[in-house]
């Protein structure tokens, strides 16, 4: 039952692991063309310079380095080559070794493997026949198989300036201006008062002496 159990789980493992390896497949057929024959399973007669088999690529594949797998058929002897763009940049010219299965024919295990940057948002991977390439070959899909994904940094949010509050500058405070009037009237009593004080000391000196002599 153990040995059971564990065969069960190991499958599973390998079916996993085989599943991850095998990345996002893109048939040709469901490509854009141009100059080319569409077969219907594949994507044929690329022969002239100028066509095409545009893939694209939408927001939902990550950013990151990637095994670029092109599955072909290529019957004849000598170098087959196309030119790969993305985002129309030329990126490498790929080359077809001949393959044995002949035209229109295909397996999983014919294919040539090249690695590629992919940036982040829809992009576009196109295999053209250029004026520089050479030979003939036949397209029947491509596979992305993630190497090292980009996690992108998050944009950050811009701050508020806060707004400086307005401080109102203090108030001078009213001082009470003594009048000359006022220090003028104040000098006169100060003078004035005492003075009348001294008279009538005096005064009344001079009754007590008066009345001192009138009992003698």
């Amino acid at each position: 039952m153990k040995r059971i159990v564990v065969l069960i789980i190991a499958i599973l493992m390998f079916s996993i692991l085989a599943h991850a390896e095998e990345g996002d497949r893109y048939e040709a057929e469901l490509a854009s063309i141009y100059m080319c024959n569409n077969a219907g399973d594949h994507v044929a007669q690329i022969d002239n310079a100028g066509a095409y088999v545009e893939f694209i690529l939408d927001e939902t594949t990550a950013p990151g380095v990637y095994k670029l797998r092109i599955y072909y058929a290529a019957a004849l002897e000598g170098n087959n080559s196309h030119t790969l763009f993305i985002d129309d940049e030329e990126i490498e010219r790929i080359m077809y070794p001949q393959s044995e299965l002949g035209w229109s024919t295909f397996s999983e295990d014919v294919y040539v493997e090249t690695e590629v940057t992919l940036p982040t948002g829809v992009c576009t991977l196109r295999l053209e026949k250029t004026e520089e390439d050479e030979g003939f070959a036949e397209l029947d899909a491509i596979r992305l198989i993630p190497v090292t994904l980009y996690t992108p940094e998050p944009t950050p949010e811009p701050t508020e300036t806060p707004i400086p509050t307005k401080t109102e500058a203090p108030k001078p405070t009213k001082t009470q201006e003594t009048t000359t009037e006022e220090k003028d009237s104040f000098n006169t009593l100060f003078v004035v008062v005492p003075a009348a004080v001294v008279v009538l000391a005096a005064l009344v000196i001079v009754l007590i002496v008066k009345k001192k002599g009138h009992k003698n």
